[in-house]
Order: C-alpha cells, then structure tokens, then sequence
C-alpha cells in the first residue's frame, strides 16, 4: 500500500504536496497564497505542487470571477483516506480529523516527513537484510534509498547511534583495497581520497522489524528473490536493476567490439539488441 501511495506522490520529492493536500483536506476551496500561507511554502513552489496533483487529478482547480480557487478532488481525499490506513498507530485518529482544517494542516509538516523517513527506513532495511552478509556499504545503501550518501547517512544514523531508542543498523569503518590502489596512483598527482568505506550491518533489532514488513512475506516464499539477492548482492529492486544494468553494459560493449573485430552482423544485432536492453533497465532504474 505504502508504495502504491509513494507511486503517485513521491513522498521523497513531493514533500510540499503532501502539506498542500492535507491543508485542501477541510473541503474548503482555497487560493494558492492561502494554501502557501497555511503551508509556510513560498508562492511558486505552492503553485508548482498545485499544478502536479491538478495533473494527478488529485486536486481540483475551480475558476471565480476573482481568483483561482483549489480543492481536494473525490481521488485525492481516497488517497487521504489510504494514507490515514497506513498511518494508523503512529498518528492516532487521522480519518476522525479529515473533515477538520486546522489539526491536519497542524501536523501536515510532521506527517508528511515521518511518511519519508519510514519509507527510507524501509528501503535501507530491506537492501541490508537481503545482502549477502546482511551488510551494504553506504553508497549502495543510499542508492537504495534514492538519497545521496549524505543524506542517507543522516537517516540511517538515527537508527544506527549507540542510544538510540531503536538501534536497527552498525556502522563499520572498512579499509577498501581498491581504494587504496586509487589513492595511490591519485597520490603521485597530488590528490588525495579516502580509503575507509562506510558499511552498515543489521542488527537482531533491525531484522525484527524487516521481518515484520509485508516484503518479507514475500521474499520469504519467494526463491527466485533469493536466487537474484545472490546473484546481484541484495534484492532491493533499485540494486538489482543498477547491477543488471551495469553487467548487461559490459556484455553490450564486448558484444559491440566482437562485432567490429570479426565484422559480423549476427553480433552487431545481438549489441544493439542488449543495447536497447540496457537502456529499459536504465529507463526502470531511474523511475522506480
């Protein structure tokens, strides 16, 4: 259900547009300068959002002889409602405040980032768990959650400090060999780069919680999930499409020379076939 809703308002990207449908909740047509004051968002970023879950069909515009009124259209306030079953435990009694402006515009702020850090939470256990030492380095982990490594980190740390209430992942300082023949070649030029990596692990805590997650119901039953998750390393989909993507690539390129050396047309098909391959896995890769 989660990534159904995250499908139509990416709850990463679409921040503001959370805080705009919640504050539209009161069935109350509104003004963007009205909606942008209620949400603390400057004009134009309101404007955008607006326009977005217009397209959706999420919002309705309503034109008046003196200005251009919004309101939450029968799509948006099902997908409030979807939202408020997911949420139920963490924010008591939603759907009893979706027909009252004031406590849902109150707490959109507060909603709308827990609704992005349980998503990313769930990305980073479900990379780490299915790894094959149950262990990833930050870069994958962040890719994972569609963050950058930063950012990402910030995130996992919360869950990952020594008293933390909920300590779900460990952080290890690893010596990366090849990183280390990279520093070495960038030494003689002057640069240098660091040759620790980041990796996390999860811990007895986190697996509890994965365990609990509607994937793992189906990773559980599911052997071609495992088979994938040894093969590429994990089986978040994000990794497994950027792993396959990079393999298919490497095939495409020795595909593509072979064709060249031998001048066969039989392989040059067969590179551009893989080439259009690698192209839809880029396409999924991106969107997902």
């Amino acid at each position: 259900m989660l990534r159904e809703l995250d499908s139509i308002v990416d709850f990463a990207r679409g921040y503001v547009q959370l805080k705009v449908m919640m504050t539209l909740s009161s069935g109350e047509p509104l003004s963007a300068k009205d909606i942008g004051l209620a949400v603390s968002e400057k004009r134009k970023t309101v404007i955008d959002a607006l326009r977005k879950l217009v397209d959706k069909g999420l919002v309705m515009k309503e034109e008046s002889s003196e200005e251009v009124l919004y309101r939450l259209s029968e799509l948006g306030r099902e997908y409030l409602n979807k939202l408020n079953d997911v949420l139920k435990g963490a924010h008591k009694d939603l759907r009893d405040d979706i027909n009252s402006r004031s406590p849902l515009a109150n707490t959109a702020h507060d909603i709308a980032s827990n609704i992005a850090k349980y998503v990313y939470l769930m990305d980073a256990l479900i990379a780490i768990a299915t790894s094959r030492r149950r262990e990833l380095s930050l870069i994958d982990v962040a890719d994972a959650m569609k963050l950058s490594p930063d950012r990402a980190q910030s995130y996992i740390e919360m869950y990952a400090e020594k008293n933390s209430n909920a300590k779900l992942f460990t952080r290890i300082e690893r010596r990366s060999k090849s990183l280390e023949l990279l520093a070495k070649v960038l030494r003689r030029l002057g640069l240098t780069v660091r040759i620790n990596l980041s990796v996390y692990r999860i811990t007895d805590d986190g697996l509890t919680v994965f365990y609990k997650l509607p994937y793992y119901i189906k990773y559980k039953r599911g052997l071609i999930a495992k088979v994938i998750a040894k093969i590429f390393g994990s089986a978040h989909p994000r990794l497994v499409l950027k792993k396959a993507m990079l393999y298919l690539g490497l095939v495409t390129i020795a595909t593509g020379l072979l064709s060249i050396i031998t001048s066969s047309t039989i392989m040059l098909s067969l590179a551009i076939s893989l080439f259009i391959a690698t192209g839809m896995l880029y396409v999924g890769y991106r969107t997902i």
